[in-house]
C-alpha cells in the first residue's frame, strides 16, 4: 500500500465485524490476521448503538491540540491559524508519545467490517448511520450486489468493499484492506497536525523517499507502533512486546545548526568535527535532554548518522536508556492480545 503521508502516530486498534449470520462470522475468524484485535456482533442495531457511544467524534487527536486566542503570540512552526475558529492551533508534540502507557489505546475502534446482505438493515443502511463517526467502513458483498458496493463507495458511504465470492485470495484481500483502512484512520485524524507541520521544509512526513524508507524500516524491524516526537519526522517506535526504539531524522540545515551551536559554545573538537562532517546526529527529546547535552553530556545525545537521500540523514537507536521513557510502564500490544 502506498501512503502519501505518515500520520503523527499509529498503534493497533480494534475492528468490529457485523453480520447477522453467526456461522459466517465463525468461518471468517480463521482467515483473520493473528495480530488483529476484533469483536463480532450479530445485531446491526446493537452495533450502531455501541459504535455511536464508543466512537467519539473528536477522538484522541484532540488531546494534542489547543486553541490560542492571542494572534500576537510568537507562533513558531508548530502553530496554524484556523479560519473557522479565528484562533490559532498549538500542536503539543511532546504529548503524543505518552499514549504508550495506556492499554486503552488498543480498545479504540478504527474500522467496521459489515456484510451487505442482512434482513433488518443492509450494509449500506448500516454505514449511513455511522456517517458522523471517524471509523472506516469496509463492506463485504456478494457478486449480485457488486454494483451496490460501487455506488456506496462513490457516494462515500463506505471506504472500501470486497466481493466475497470470486475474489482471488480472499483472505489476503481482506487482511490487506483491514490494514490499509486502519492506517488511513490515523492519517485522516492527523490531517490538522500534518498540514501544519509540513509547511516546515525540515519536515519529512510527506517526503515520498522518507515514506518508503520509513515503511520499510517498520517492516524490517517489526515495529507495529510509532509516535512523532519531533516536527521533522523523528519517531518513537515500539514492537509488539513494547520494546522502544528511536528514529532520529535531521536535514542538513538542522545538522548545520547543531554544528554552529557546538562551535559557538566551545564543545570538544571531536564533537564539532563529527557534526561538521555529518557523522553524528544530536538528538534531544525534552528540554532537560537539551540542558544535559549543553552541560558536557554530549556523547549521551550523539548518534551515528546515515544518509537517507538528498539532504536527509537518520539514525536508529535501540532501547530507551538515553531518554526519559519508563520502559517498564509501556503497555504492550502483546499483553493486550493475551487478555482478549
Amino acid at each position: 500500500m502506498t501512503r502519501n503521508r505518515i500520520s503523527c502516530c499509529y498503534f493497533p486498534t480494534t475492528a468490529i465485524f457485523i453480520d447477522d449470520n453467526a456461522g459466517y462470522l465463525k468461518t471468517l475468524e480463521s482467515q483473520l490476521d493473528k495480530q488483529l484485535a476484533y469483536h463480532f456482533n450479530t445485531s446491526p442495531l446493537d452495533a450502531v448503538e455501541l459504535l455511536n457511544k464508543h466512537c467519539n467524534t473528536t477522538p484522541y487527536i484532540k488531546k494534542w491540540l489547543s486553541n490560542l486566542s492571542d494572534p500576537e503570540t510568537d507562533l513558531g512552526s508548530e502553530i496554524e491559524h484556523n479560519e473557522f475558529t479565528h484562533s490559532y492551533i498549538d500542536v503539543d508534540i511532546q504529548a503524543i508519545h505518552k499514549e504508550i502507557y495506556s492499554p486503552l489505546r488498543f480498545d479504540e475502534i478504527s474500522l467496521v467490517i459489515v456484510d451487505y446482505a442482512m434482513p433488518l438493515m443492509n450494509g449500506v443502511q448500516f454505514c449511513e448511520k455511522l456517517a458522523k463517526l471517524p471509523v472506516k467502513k469496509l463492506m463485504l458483498t456478494g457478486q449480485a450486489s457488486f454494483e451496490t458496493g460501487v455506488n456506496a463507495l462513490n457516494e462515500k458511504i463506505i471506504d472500501k468493499f470486497i466481493v466475497k465470492e470470486g475474489t482471488t485470495n480472499f483472505r489476503d484481500a481482506l487482511n490487506n484492506a483491514i490494514n490499509e483502512l486502519q492506517h488511513q484512520y490515523f492519517t485522516d485524524l492527523s490531517t490538522t497536525v500534518i498540514d501544519n507541520l509540513v509547511t516546515d521544509p525540515n519536515c519529512c512526513l510527506d517526503n515520498s523517499e522518507f515514506i518508503d524508507f520509513f515503511n520499510n524500516l517498520c517492516q524490517k524491524h517489526n515495529f507495529i507502533e510509532y509516535y512523532l516526537v519531533k516536527h521533522n519526522g523523528s519517531m518513537l517506535l515500539l514492537d509488539i512486546k513494547g520494546n522502544p526504539s528511536w528514529l532520529v531524522v535531521k536535514t542538513t540545515e538542522e545538522i548545520e545548526g547543531d554544528y554552529q551551536l557546538a562551535a559557538d559554545n566551545g564543545f570538544p573538537k571531536d564533537i564539532i568535527e563529527s557534526l561538521k562532517n555529518r557523522e553524528k546526529l544530536a538528538f534531544h527529546v525534552t528540554e532537560d535532554d537539551f540542558i544535559k547535552y549543553n552541560n558536557e553530556h554530549w556523547h549521551d545525545f550523539l548518534h551515528p548518522a546515515k544518509k537517507l537521500s538528498g539532504n536527509v540523514y537518520y539514525s536508529l537507536i535501540k532501547g530507551s536508556s538515553e531518554y526519559n521513557i519508563r520502559a517498564e510502564d509501556i503497555a504492550s500490544y502483546d499483553s493486550y492480545l493475551k487478555k482478549l
